[in-house]
């Protein structure tokens, strides 16, 4: 919708006029847009070699393209393309404000092979430059590989001469952006790196995964004294450790920073950081962003210095995550205290992530006790009968979190249904009065735990602003399932619970008296066949249920046929994966589809089931775009340049 209908006709004459050994008279330029993204047309040698189709598009599109992302050729002795990237940044060039480069990885199942960044890509970039009228670029990003599941090892810091990156660099010296990851970085190499770009303009620096220990640390931070313009610095995945205290000291008192990201820098064994900690924090007003994930920084912290982070009035969000080193209870309640010092003094805080910081009960206990007072519950509890007639805090913003995880802890609560009968009230009601979407996965929480939550949520009645609820990962068991199936939360997340038939039993009877809940999350909870068909006869009568997840719960043809009263649902997406589902069920399902006259479902998910690809292309044709079906099918011999070619969506 932001294009122009000026670029739109253009586009499709761009398609008309193509060559015949590059035939587009069968799609939309927004078929073909979604199809086939730049990058891939200029890196496959059966694209590569239509230089007139490439003209005819560059004709069309290179006043429009502010943005532009390039990857590396992904075949081997693969060099025809370069000069293509060479005629599309001259072209692009004086309109460009962001560029991307970026190596390729190929992860088909059989041949998993990385192809980074070379020097002959990075010379026809710097030869497109060259020949352009001017270069305006703000943002530069240079990734070595293109890892999709992790970074991997950074390459040698002299890798970035070897490809002539700084070469590069020195074409485009008043960039305010530059990103870069996996790429080897010493006290020499950044050195290079700041004399060709000018750190006084920065904003942004980002070197992830690029191998830069505490004496590069140093160096980068000295480089960086004259970036008083710097709003956000990403150093993750980095081995900086003693390093961060002159990263500390170097950044306080900016007044421009947003945002810091340290994570997965570990830190544990750093001595004597907690006056540097305090001063940044307290120093440098604006921070909104504070990212320590899996650097255990924690560790060297005390109470104190942790209140500090209470001071910031623009704090949105922050992470502690750890996978190994848990928080006391002091320092718990000091983070507790410097959130609600935080949000006094006006802080949005959207997000909170501890996931990993807590241990047993006492310490959720603890920390919900201390968040309680922001709770507009408790300040109601505190006029023993009275009632404001403004109440400040009623529907206040300021006293809701937006995001927590406190996942990955032993919630296992003492709460004991004797204090149910008593009428005691635990902690926890409080604390559902301040989040909006709340994760608590993977915190061995059992069936008596689930029915704690829906006592606190009982007791807090109206003034509860919990949105969604996820729980995976926790054993509840089929009543736990049901303690928490009536709850009113919009989002549901029970994925690997084990709740088995019985809980769909209960989820069954739920959605016809829950009015909430539109999206539930079941994935690989042991439904089996007898569970869909528990839940299929409540979709029967459910008008809000829009998002269901049934995948690897063994349904078979027969549970999904039962699944078909969710067409006459208010179910937009269906998700069924890894389910045992063959080709008969699956036209079943479409010819009930066709039969209803269905309008709602929207997207079905079917990955790793036993569907023919030739039935799912058929289904295709039925559907005319009416409803989107998830391919990622088991095709071991089909990877996703086949798929294009049967003109079915990758």
């Amino acid at each position: 919708s932001a294009f122009r209908n000026s670029f739109v006709d253009g586009f499709e004459h761009a398609l008309k006029t193509s060559s015949p050994s590059r035939p587009y008279k069968d799609y939309s330029w927004r078929q073909l847009f979604m199809k086939l993204d730049f990058e891939e047309f200029i890196c496959l040698n059966e694209y590569a070699q239509d230089k007139e189709a490439l003209k005819t598009y560059l004709e069309v599109c290179a006043k429009e393209t502010k943005g532009l992302v390039l990857k590396q050729p992904s075949r081997e002795s693969d060099y025809t393309s370069y000069s293509f990237y060479s005629d599309i940044i001259e072209a692009c060039g004086p309109f460009l404000l962001k560029l991307v480069l970026v190596g390729s990885t190929d992860n088909s199942e059989f041949k998993k092979k990385a192809y980074p960044i070379t020097q002959g890509f990075l010379t026809s970039i710097r030869m497109g430059f060259k020949a352009a009228d001017h270069i305006d670029l703000r943002q530069l990003e240079i990734h070595y590989v293109n890892h999709r599941d992790n970074y991997g090892s950074p390459t040698p810091p002299d890798t970035y001469e070897q490809i002539g990156l700084d070469e590069l660099l020195n074409i485009v010296p008043f960039i305010d952006t530059l990103r870069m990851s996996n790429f080897g970085m010493s006290k020499v190499s950044l050195k290079i790196i700041f004399d060709a770009v000018k750190p006084n303009r920065f904003k942004e620096i980002s070197m992830v995964n690029c191998g830069i220990e505490k004496y590069a640390a140093k160096e980068l931070m000295t480089h960086l004294k004259s970036a008083e313009a710097l709003e956000d610095l990403d150093l993750s995945h980095n081995k900086i450790e003693n390093g961060i205290k002159a990263i500390f000291d170097s950044l306080k008192g900016r007044e421009n920073l947003r945002v810091f990201d340290i994570s997965y820098n570990l830190l544990t064994h750093v001595q004597d950081i907690k006056p540097s900690f305090s001063a940044f924090i307290s120093d440098t007003p604006n921070l909104q962003l504070l990212n320590f994930t899996y650097t255990n920084i924690h560790q060297n912290l005390d109470e104190e210095s942790l209140k500090t982070i209470g001071t910031l009035s623009h704090l949105a969000g922050i992470s502690f995550e750890s996978s190994t080193c848990k928080m006391d209870q002091i320092k718990l309640k000091a983070v507790a205290q410097a959130l609600v010092d935080a949000k006094n003094r006006e802080a949005p805080i959207d997000f909170v992530i501890l996931r990993g910081c807590f241990n047993t009960y006492p310490d959720y206990a603890e920390f919900f006790d201390v968040l309680s007072q922001l709770s507009p519950l408790k300040e109601a509890e505190q006029l023993d009968g009275f009632e404001l007639i403004d109440d400040p805090m009623g529907n206040d913003s300021k006293a809701v979190f937006k995001y927590m995880d406190i996942s990955l802890g032993t919630f296992e609560s003492d709460f004991h249904e004797s204090q149910y009968k008593r009428g005691e009230s635990p902690v926890m009601k409080y604390f559902l009065t301040l989040v909006q979407s709340l994760n608590m996965d993977s915190c061995k929480m059992t069936e008596k735990d689930a029915r704690l939550i829906k006592y606190s949520l009982k007791l807090a009645d109206k003034k509860s602003t919990l949105k969604s609820l996820t729980l995976s990962h926790n054993p509840l068991g089929a009543k736990g399932a049901a303690a928490v199936a009536n709850i009113e939360v919009t989002e549901l997340d029970l994925s690997n619970c084990k709740i088995g038939v019985g809980g769909a039993c209960a989820f069954g009877k739920a959605f016809k008296t829950n009015m909430s809940l539109k999206k539930l999350n079941l994935y690989n909870n042991g439904l089996k066949v007898e569970g869909a068909r528990f839940l299929a006869q409540g979709l029967e009568e459910t008008k809000t249920l829009e998002y269901l997840d049934v995948g690897s719960n063994t349904i078979r043809n027969k549970g999904f046929d039962a699944l078909k009263s969710c067409l006459e649902s208010s179910v937009s997406f269906l998700a069924a994966k890894n389910n045992q589902i063959k080709d008969v069920a699956f036209n079943q399902f479409m010819e009930a589809y066709h039969a209803s006259g269905n309008s709602t479902l929207k997207t079905l998910m079917l990955a790793s089931n036993d569907i023919s690809m030739y039935t799912i292309k058929m289904a295709e044709e039925d559907i005319e775009g009416r409803m989107y079906i998830d391919l990622k099918l088991k095709l071991e011999n089909n990877n996703e340049r086949v798929l294009f070619l049967c003109g079915i969506h990758p």
